[in-house]
């Protein structure tokens, strides 16, 4: 056998005897005051002992400035997959990456809000119930279209809010009130996938912001010690504990991570033990997860009054 051995800053983390040329698996970590991204590993089989080491960045954000607009919120910053816009009920901009500056933006329909516009790899969708949108993203318009729930293979047109949207396993789910359903993005369907009704499940109602993923579970959390995890086996919620009460509007993710961020309270998961264990950000204080965006590149913190990028 050979001798793999994963370090992490420096330190070995662990070791693992594996077959000559047999393949390696590896896991993720979560590391407190970092952010893990990976390992630097080509996934080649294993023929001699072999050293791996973590790619890793620290949880450290520095200040940074725009150079026309320092009162953006990070809750209103929105991407498809060319462009970074900003949009809420007084303003709209685009960002011109070469320049770091805010231009001022117009679209052919008014009443468009970050809150409600999702992405589905190269699609970008705007859902608030009322009306279905989808990004024209080479002409830069918005185009209506039309979703349909499928019963008994009927479709039937049906309205539903972008923020209750979430990908999991590489498919993307909408979470109601009453029921989870797996969208289908290229055909523009629902399928109902829950044998349950949610709002019977979860005490006090159920709420879009309270629902999360690790990009592997979907959990849902509205703070309160009533915890539950989808299980999409058996299609129902079953409760489930945290060594901490979680607000699913708090939760994020970032690299391989995910972190939990509501003010005052700073954690990340711990991806061996299951448990939210304290994790410090670098740079700010008080950092909230809806304040949190990224350009494809760079994770940046804006406030309102404050601009960080994460270095």
């Amino acid at each position: 056998t050979n001798t793999v051995t994963f370090m992490v800053n420096g330190e070995e983390y662990a070791t693992q005897e594996v077959s000559y040329n047999e393949s390696l698996t590896t896991s993720k970590i979560s590391e407190p005051g970092y952010i893990f991204y990976g390992w630097d590993f080509n996934n080649e089989p294993i023929t001699k002992d072999t050293v791996i080491n973590a790619i890793v960045k620290e949880c450290k954000f520095e200040p940074t400035t725009f150079n026309n607009s320092e009162n953006v919120y990070g809750s209103n910053i929105w991407t498809d997959s060319k462009n970074i816009y900003y949009s809420s009920t007084e303003l709209e901009y685009v960002l011109d990456k070469e320049t770091n500056t805010w231009d001022e933006k117009t679209w052919n329909i008014n009443g468009i809000y970050a809150e409600y516009i999702w992405n589905a790899e190269e699609n970008t969708f705007f859902n608030d119930a009322n009306k279905s949108y989808k990004l024209n993203i080479e002409l830069g318009e918005w185009e209506e279209v039309e979703w349909h729930y499928l019963v008994g293979g009927t479709p039937i047109p049906y309205n539903f809010y972008g923020n209750a949207v979430r990908k999991i396993n590489g498919n993307y789910y909408y979470l109601s009130n009453k029921s989870v359903f797996l969208l289908d993005t290229q055909n523009l369907t629902l399928k109902k996938v829950s044998s349950e009704d949610i709002s019977s499940t979860f005490p006090g109602g159920s709420f879009a912001s309270s629902y999360w993923t690790d990009g592997v579970n979907l959990y849902h959390s509205n703070g309160t010690s009533n915890q539950y995890i989808y299980n999409f086996e058996l299609e129902i919620w079953e409760e489930t504990n945290w060594n901490i009460l979680v607000n699913g509007k708090y939760v994020w993710n970032c690299g391989q991570n995910t972190y939990y961020s509501n003010g005052n309270e700073q954690y990340i998961l711990d991806v061996d033990t299951g448990n939210w264990i304290e994790n410090g950000w670098m740079g700010i204080i008080g950092l909230e997860k809806d304040k949190v965006w990224t350009d494809g590149t760079n994770i940046y913190y804006s406030n309102g009054s404050e601009q960080y990028v994460l270095v």
